[in-house]
């Protein structure tokens, strides 16, 4: 697994499918578990 450092979108969505796995997805402080087959939308 690799770890990315923390950082922001300012003006675009993000889509996030998870495809193996699981992670937590961290969005204005507040964290989501996320697992394989879920898919994530962050509007912008």
């Amino acid at each position: 697994m690799r770890n990315l450092s923390n950082h922001q979108h300012v003006d675009f969505s993000e889509l996030v499918i998870v495809l193996n796995g699981h992670t937590t997805h961290i969005v204005n402080h507040e964290e989501s578990f996320i697992k394989k087959g879920n898919v994530f939308v962050s509007n912008a």
